[in-house]
């Protein structure tokens, strides 16, 4: 992966930062209290989509390369699926992965709680794609976070939130590879869900945004004749 570089006086998110920070997390506040005020669920806080939305929220406030990269290798492409899955069944009547159907019954609460699925990862990956920077810490660390995740929601949230997928792949369990996967027992099922995870879901996300940092910082070299210090961050 490139090495990162980072111009210490290029805020993250431009001059704005903060601000679409703070606005994050008073989003993941009104998750908060949607899940345990109307939906009394709090396991469901637990979700990687939530908590990458206080993760993203709370990098931009601190000025923080590394969270923001983190969070947004985390959820860009589960989103991605989550808007295709979402979108074909809301337009089409049809929900090709099962996962959002959902939203056909949810109150309008749940709608606003859930919205971030429609614009965090795009507004993640313009900001780390925009600001030239992009932490090497983010696939490793998207990794633990899942893991984490994913092992506390099969320790101490129901079977019947299965949240993070952390009790069996959805939901076609008549595909041979599925029902292989949520026949296995508790580690080895953790373990292969956490493989796909980051090879499939994390892996490709952190490749792109390192080399399209890259290539972003270099053609704002290229148009500068003079820059401050450089400063690595690991």
């Amino acid at each position: 992966m490139v090495d990162e570089t980072f111009l210490p006086t290029r805020p993250v998110g431009t001059r704005f930062g903060r601000w679409i920070g703070a606005a994050l997390l008073l989003h993941f506040a009104y998750v908060v209290g949607v899940i345990n005020l109307l939906r009394q669920a709090p396991g469901e806080v637990l979700w990687l989509c939530h908590v990458s939305l206080f993760l993203a929220g709370l990098g931009l406030v601190m000025q923080s390369v590394r969270l923001v990269a983190i969070a947004c290798t985390a959820i860009a492409l589960p989103h991605a699926l989550w808007l295709v899955d979402s979108l074909s069944g809301l337009l089409l009547g049809w929900f090709p992965l099962g996962a959002t159907a959902y939203l056909l019954t949810a109150d309008t609460w749940t709608r606003i709680a859930t919205a971030h699925h429609f614009y965090l990862a795009p507004l993640l990956v313009v900001i780390m794609w925009r600001h030239g920077s992009f932490s090497r810490a983010a696939l490793p660390g998207a990794s633990a976070l899942f893991l984490l995740l994913s092992v506390t929601s099969r320790l101490a949230v129901s079977p019947a939130l299965n949240v993070n997928y952390a009790f069996f792949a959805v939901p076609a369990a008549d595909h041979p590879f599925v029902a292989w996967v949520n026949s296995l027992g508790a580690i080895p099922y953790v373990l292969v869900i956490n493989a796909f995870a980051t090879g499939a879901l994390f892996a490709p996300v952190a490749l792109l945004l390192s080399r399209g940092s890259y290539r972003t910082r270099r053609e704002r070299d290229g148009r500068t004749f003079s820059l401050p210090a450089f400063e690595a961050h690991p």
